[in-house]
This record gives C-alpha cells, sequence and structure tokens, in this order.
C-alpha cells in the first residue's frame, strides 16, 4: 500500500507502514529517545498517534484504489506503561461501516508482544 500513501507525518514521528490491504495495517515504530514521557516510557501520545495512523490506513486499504478519509473519533486505552526502548507496532482492522463511514480497531503491542493500548476509531470517508 505504501505507493499513493503518502505521510509527512508517518515520516517525522520516525514510523513505518509494514503493510495495509484489505481493510487491515501494521504500523511499526522503533521507541527513540524523542518519544519518551517524563517517566522515561514512551509517551501516550506516541502510541495514539500509531493507533490514527494504523486506523486510517486500514480504512483506505479495504478495496481499490485507495480512499482517503478522516478521523471523526478516536478512543484510546492505555492498559500498561510503554517501553522506552525498542519497536512498537500498532495493528488496525477494519470491523465496519459503510459507503461514507468505517469502524476499525487497533492495538499496540510491545517488543515482547504484551498489548499496551487498543483503540476504536469511526472515520468518514473524503472521497468515493
Amino acid at each position: 500500500m505504501s505507493a499513493g500513501f503518502a505521510m509527512p507525518f508517518l515520516t517525522a514521528l520516525g514510523a513505518e507502514l509494514v503493510q495495509a490491504g484489505g481493510g487491515d495495517a501494521e504500523v511499526g515504530l522503533v521507541i527513540r529517545p524523542e518519544h519518551l514521557n517524563g517517566f522515561g516510557g514512551a509517551h501516550g501520545g506516541v502510541l495514539a498517534a500509531l493507533i490514527d495512523i494504523a486506523v486510517g490506513a486500514a480504512a483506505a486499504s479495504n478495496g481499490s484504489p485507495l480512499r482517503p478519509n478522516v478521523t471523526l473519533a478516536l478512543t484510546t486505552q492505555y492498559l500498561r506503561p510503554a517501553p522506552g526502548a525498542g519497536r512498537v507496532v500498532a495493528f488496525a482492522r477494519r470491523r465496519g461501516g459503510g459507503g461514507q463511514i468505517a469502524f476499525v480497531d487497533a492495538e499496540v503491542r510491545a517488543p515482547d508482544g504484551v498489548v499496551l493500548a487498543t483503540g476504536t476509531a469511526t472515520l468518514r470517508f473524503t472521497s468515493g
């Protein structure tokens, strides 16, 4: 899916779109010092950003061509502190919706596979 999916914020964050297609997406990020909070773990905003990127990519990839979208609502639940190093991965899957709206769930996993955060999003397609 990387062709046609340009997002400057993805690059600035240091994240990588690993895969997207069929309503699923995976976004990875190696935690860097600028991602840390005052307690030495990855900031919750970094995890929320990964979820937002992943849900948008999952929604966009459910069909061809890619469907641009905007997030209408994003709810994030933080389950445990994020590590201050290593690679975290956000996985997203479209759960439903219609012609103009998509409902997508996501989770962020630590390097050891433990779920750090989950999210649910409602997105609106901006074309098509």
